[in-house]
C-alpha cells in the first residue's frame, strides 16, 4: 500500500523506489490518502489505473471524485494544480481498523486542515498527513478548513497518543519526531 503518493511528476521516482524495495508497481493494491489536497492526491488516478483501490476519509471523498476546488486549494506549484478526478473505493471513518495482509492500521479522523483529514496509526507510528507537522500543524485558512476542528483533532486525539509515538508528517519528509 501507498500513503499519499503525491504528484504525477514524482511517479517515476516512486516507481523506482518500489522496485528497489523488491516489489513491482502491480503489487500496490491500495492507495491511502490522508486528505484531498493535490500535493497528496494528484496521482491517485494513475494508481487506480494500475489496479490499486483508493481509500480516503469520508469528508474528502467527494472532492477527489469530482475534482472540485478543494483538491487544488493549496499545496502545489502552478503547473501541478491539475487534478484528474478519481473514483474512491473505500471511505474511511474515525476508529476504522484497516487490515492489509498482516498490517493493521487504525484510522484517526482529524478534521481541520480539510473536512476529511485522516491520520493512520500502525503500532507506535503515526502518518499524520497535514494534520500534524514537526513543530506545527496544517493550515486552517484554506477552503474547507476549520481552526476549531483542528484544535479538537490535535488536543482531543493526537495529544492523547502515547508519548513514544513516532510521527511521520506529510511534509518535512526527512524528519521525524515523537509527538
Amino acid at each position: 500500500l501507498l500513503i499519499d503518493p503525491s504528484y504525477d511528476s514524482w511517479q517515476e521516482d516512486l516507481l523506482k523506489e518500489i522496485r528497489q524495495l523488491g516489489y513491482e508497481p502491480a503489487q500496490v493494491h491500495w492507495v491511502l490518502l490522508t486528505h484531498c489536497h493535490v500535493d497528496h492526491a494528484q496521482s491517485a488516478h494513475s494508481w487506480r489505473a494500475r489496479g490499486a483501490k483508493i481509500l480516503i476519509g469520508d469528508g474528502d471523498a467527494h472532492p477527489v471524485e469530482s475534482g472540485n476546488q478543494l483538491v487544488a486549494a493549496y499545496g502545489a506549484a502552478e503547473g501541478e494544480r491539475h487534478f484528474t478526478p478519481c473514483a474512491v473505493d473505500q471511505h474511511v471513518y474515525d476508529g476504522d481498523v484497516l487490515q492489509f495482509g498482516d498490517l493493521t492500521l487504525y484510522a484517526i479522523a482529524t478534521p481541520g486542515h480539510t473536512p476529511g483529514s485522516q491520520c493512520f496509526k500502525l503500532a507506535d507510528r503515526l502518518v499524520s498527513g497535514d494534520t500534524l507537522f514537526i513543530g506545527s500543524c496544517g493550515r486552517t485558512d484554506l477552503p474547507g478548513s476549520d481552526p476549531g476542528e483542528m484544535y479538537e483533532s490535535l488536543t482531543q486525539k493526537l495529544m492523547k497518543l502515547d508519548d513514544a509515538t513516532l510521527v511521520f508528517p506529510g511534509h518535512n519528509y526527512a524528519e521525524h519526531a515523537t509527538h
